[in-house]
């Protein structure tokens, strides 16, 4: 059945109307905000968007035109006109082409379809982009104040991040699908970042490193007058035994020294040098750990021939009360034996290995002692 022109022209009518509010729909909708702030920005893509709904409205302005003059026609019972208008070449395009009010309506139809899916990509790309910008900006913020607060602000990799940053913001006004420098920001962000904790973890370990250095050295010191005089008094009281060992030579006084070095290293931190105090640290400790090792090994060498005569003079002692306590404190084996072994460890110098010899045929002498008592 053969549609009356006026059925024809309600039905293009609707389309427009159709055309009309997908259009409308369009051009409000919040994504086309980002997309025209990229299309002004130089984004091309963004502009071909842009340009495309221009070219749509252009045409829905065509489509609408041709309906209301149909309809007028139609009114007015115009009828080559009305064929015309319900024909093929309705209506002529800008570039000289022609086509029918029904393809014009498709045509802007098919435009707003093509176009939905390039705006919600940019769009999307956009928000995207904005979102990770803000995140930046955020983070470089913090980053520059915390930068600023230990001194650091002029740091290669806080000026890099400075640069990072500018950058990204002019590529994402260009381009936010972009995401080249992006990316280049955030390993700037993550290089600031490691920087900035790099730093802040040396200004509280440094000071306190400083402190256990000194602890330390004054504990080498320590040490180190221990035994020395542990030295002496063995020479003085033992005299010559094996395993001396002279201790560490500490330079007092001396720029090589550890005491002057950390000086020196407590100078770099107070005048905000930490990396080279950090770094001298490392150094100093090494040495500091072998120097107090060597001072603890000479102490304990030096300190044991008079910890030995000690040692032997109270075996000494505990065998004369066990002597006495088996009857045998008038032996005069016993007595000859004690008297040697006594009168070289309270002698000055102790003849060390003379004593241990004395002291252990005292001991046994007790022991055969004893013995002999228990068989009977």
């Amino acid at each position: 059945m053969t549609r009356s022109p006026a059925d024809v022209a309600q039905g293009l009518g609707a389309a427009a109307s159709e055309v009309a509010a997908a259009l409308y729909t369009l051009d409000n909708a919040p994504d086309m905000v980002f997309v025209r702030t990229q299309a002004d920005g130089g984004n091309p893509a963004a502009a071909a968007v842009i340009s495309s709904l221009g070219l749509a409205w252009e045409r829905y302005a065509l489509l609408t035109d041709a309906v209301d003059r149909l309809d007028t026609a139609i009114s007015a019972r115009r009828g080559p006109e009305i064929d015309v208008l319900l024909g093929p070449a309705a209506v002529q395009l800008p570039d000289g082409t022609t086509l029918g009010v029904a393809q014009l309506a498709d045509d802007v139809r098919l435009r707003v379809q093509q176009i939905e899916p390039r705006l919600t990509a940019l769009a999307g790309a956009a928000r995207e982009a904005v979102a990770k910008l803000d995140a930046a900006q955020v983070a470089t913020h913090d980053l520059v104040a915390r930068a600023g607060a230990i001194g650091a602000a002029d740091d290669v990799e806080i000026t890099a991040l400075a640069a990072a940053l500018d950058r990204a913001i002019t590529a994402v006004s260009r381009d936010p699908a972009q995401s080249a420098d992006l990316a280049d920001l955030d390993q700037a962000v993550a290089d600031a970042l490691h920087r900035v904790e790099a730093l802040e973890h040396q200004q509280r370990a440094v000071p306190a490193a400083l402190a256990e250095a000194a602890a330390q050295v004054a504990e080498i010191e320590a040490l180190v007058e221990r035994a020395a005089d542990a030295l002496a008094l063995t020479r003085t009281k033992v005299g010559p035994s094996p395993g001396l060992v002279n201790p560490p030579d500490l330079q007092a006084g001396s720029d090589r020294s550890l005491r002057a070095w950390l000086i020196r290293l407590q100078a770099q931190a107070e005048a905000g040098e930490l990396e080279a105090a950090a770094a001298g640290l490392t150094g100093w400790k090494a040495a500091a750990d072998a120097c107090l090792a060597e001072a603890r090994r000479a102490e304990a060498a030096n300190a044991a021939p008079l910890a030995r005569r000690n040692e032997l003079r109270g075996l000494l002692d505990a065998y004369r009360a066990k002597a006495a306590a088996l009857g045998r404190d008038e032996d005069g084996h016993l007595a000859r034996l004690h008297a040697a072994a006594r009168e070289v460890l309270y002698s000055a110098p102790c003849a060390l290995q003379t004593a241990e010899v004395n002291v252990r045929e005292y001991v046994n002498a007790v022991n055969d002692r004893g013995r002999d008592q228990e068989r009977r």
